[in-house]
């Protein structure tokens, strides 16, 4: 299985390659061309499906979640323009209505995902959700609670956005691999809680840290045989 993140391995980009972003932000200039995304896609589905398996968790048997990163943000966009039309308007829309995933330095923000139940038990959940701190993760005493990302959304969608602003202290905690990390979900006046996995621990911990040089998309571009020597001939002797 490839590792992840894969980052780290683009070192020397080639002169035509995108620029190494300078920002959590995403611009236009990060969305690659129809053609070049296609000649790429099938690599980069693989390499995706398997960082958002990492990145995944359960908060209740009816609702997921989905810590976002710039990475998985930007495959989300370029998954809907290959279906839905590649043109500079439709680039901007798409990058406005998922700027607040993406989430800013110090900052996690998340997809949570309503995904069985009832309608009414769909609704309850949702409204449960856009509460302050209906989410929260917690490790040796220290919290991260959970508000809206955006505004913009029905308050009985099944799909709701969440940022997480660290407490003072969270951030060293989630360093001390030693000391575990919950995920709780408010629900019913009962308190539903998870352990998180080591590998999504990991990403979190990669996420409050500085920023990637580049992001997984770019280097699969500019370098394809560091992600899967096995795929691509490689230039080095060895």
């Amino acid at each position: 299985m490839t590792a992840l993140p894969l980052d780290p391995l683009a070192m020397q980009p080639r002169s035509d390659a995108p620029a190494p972003p300078t920002s959590t932000t995403l611009h236009a200039s990060d969305v690659l061309s129809l053609a070049t995304y296609e000649r790429v896609r099938a690599r980069y589905l693989r390499l995706m499906t398997e960082l958002r398996r990492h990145r995944r968790a359960r908060l209740a048997p009816h609702v997921g979640i989905l810590f976002e990163s710039r990475e998985t943000v930007l495959f989300q966009v370029h998954e809907i323009l290959r279906l839905e039309g590649h043109t500079p308007a439709h680039v901007e829309r798409e990058l406005d209505a998922y700027a607040c995933l993406v989430p800013p330095r110090g900052e996690l923000r998340a997809t949570v995902m309503i995904d069985g139940g009832t309608r009414d038990e769909g609704r309850a959940l949702a409204g449960i959700l856009r509460r302050r701190d209906a989410v929260t993760l917690t490790s040796s005493g220290h919290r991260c609670g959970s508000t809206l990302a955006t505004l913009d959304g029905d308050a009985d969608d099944a799909v709701q956005y969440l940022r997480f602003r660290p407490g003072p202290g969270f951030v060293s905690a989630l360093c001390r691999r030693t000391a575990p990390l919950e995920l709780a979900l408010g629900h019913d006046g009962r308190t539903l809680s998870t352990f998180v996995h080591p590998r999504l621990r990991g990403q979190l911990q990669r996420d409050l840290g500085p920023p990637a040089p580049r992001s997984l998309l770019h280097t699969l571009v500019a370098c394809p045989w560091l992600l899967n020597p096995k795929e691509t001939h490689s230039p080095w002797p060895f």
